[in-house]
């Protein structure tokens, strides 16, 4: 298992997993223009050179926003998206990020649990959030 940065040849792969794990994936295109974003930062994670994971942030002064994780389905339950979270949380805590904020259906109880075994606490929720009508929830770590 290797965790590295996301680059611009991720995006085709990065792509099937993001079509295959939400109902209102991002596009191929902002996938790909997202990579040279001010203040973008991602990270992949591989399984013998195959990428089956992802993570993706923004950060602005000193806070941070995750914008979209997944893992490829033959790989959940394994501890990999965990793994890109804690990643992620320690990269920007040793850029002086001291928030991070971030958006999850409320009917995702896999990732909800996910995100406070990472450390992040409920903070808020937004009616109707989703194209679908559901309602997100806000969650917030401090680090």
């Amino acid at each position: 298992m290797i965790i590295r940065k996301w680059m611009l040849a991720d995006t085709e792969r990065i792509n099937q997993i993001e079509q295959a794990s939400f109902s209102d994936p991002w596009s191929k295109q902002t996938l790909g223009e997202i990579v040279d974003a001010p203040n973008f930062f991602g990270l992949v994670i591989e399984v013998e050179g195959v990428v089956v994971g992802y993570i993706g942030a923004s950060s602005v002064l000193d806070e941070g926003e995750i914008l979209l994780v997944a893992v490829d389905e033959k790989y959940r339950g394994k501890g990999l998206g965990k793994t890109l979270v804690n990643t992620l949380l320690e990269r920007y805590a040793s850029n002086a990020i001291k928030k991070v904020f971030l958006e999850v259906r409320r009917s995702n109880a896999q990732a909800i649990s996910c995100y406070q075994k990472c450390g992040f606490v409920k903070i808020a929720e937004r009616a109707r959030y989703y194209r679908d009508g559901e309602d997100a929830i806000i969650m917030e770590a401090s680090l």
